[in-house]
């Protein structure tokens, strides 16, 4: 069970990055008038 733990908690770090850098080429994306 620790390491289902473990992986579900890598995956929600995964997630969450992948979230920001999604955001910032969102942001990047805007500004540049796309």
């Amino acid at each position: 069970m620790d390491q289902i733990m473990m992986l579900c908690g890598t995956l929600d770090d995964l997630g969450h990055a992948l979230a920001l850098v999604w955001s910032a080429l969102s942001a990047a994306a805007i500004l540049r008038g796309w």
